[in-house]
């Protein structure tokens, strides 16, 4: 039997969808045995839908890459 630590561990990328098909019913079995696990798993997806999020609230504008590249053009002069 796993300990809840190593299966704590895999949470971030169960969220992520990044385990295989052995490890995800590992954590999917944990996670029906303890409510603190599936606490976790809430925050970890909070997180990462807020990751998304600010990651297109971010994105640059239009001349974003001409503005590079024109600094990069006179460093190199």
């Amino acid at each position: 039997m796993h300990s809840t630590d190593d299966v704590d561990a895999l949470l971030p990328a169960y969220a992520a969808a990044e385990l295989d098909a052995t490890e995800r019913a590992r954590v999917f079995q944990a996670l029906a045995r303890s409510a603190p696990l599936r606490h976790e798993l809430r925050r970890y997806r909070r997180l990462f839908a807020l990751l998304a999020a600010a990651r297109e609230d971010i994105a640059p504008d239009a001349t974003f890459a001409r503005r590079l590249r024109r600094r990069f053009a006179h460093r190199g002069a």
